[in-house]
């Protein structure tokens, strides 16, 4: 299942990022986004909320970037797309 928290959070974020990703000139982006939703799932120490029209992390502020890189890679390795990127230090408000 792709929604939910990752249950591997234990500790107080300092961080949020609101990530929405749009696979470009393909009709597989449902499956580019869910992989690399998959592959974020794999990062230890941030709080993953997946929504409708983008995905949140909270975490450190090393940690949110290295999800944000984790997410673009992914996404370059499957072709052309964009990224909307929110972030804030007032960790919480979504």
């Amino acid at each position: 299942m792709l929604d939910g928290t990752n249950n591997e959070t234990k500790k107080v974020c300092d961080f949020s990022c609101s990530m929405a990703l749009y696979p470009l000139g393909t009709d597989d982006y449902v499956r580019i986004i869910s992989d690399a939703i998959i592959k974020l799932r794999e990062l230890k120490n941030i709080e993953i909320t997946v929504g409708k029209m983008n995905t949140v992390v909270k975490g450190s502020k090393e940690d949110i970037f290295k999800a944000m890189n984790l997410i673009t890679d992914e996404a370059q390795k499957r072709g052309s797309f964009a990224l909307n990127i929110t972030i804030s230090n007032v960790c919480g408000l979504t």
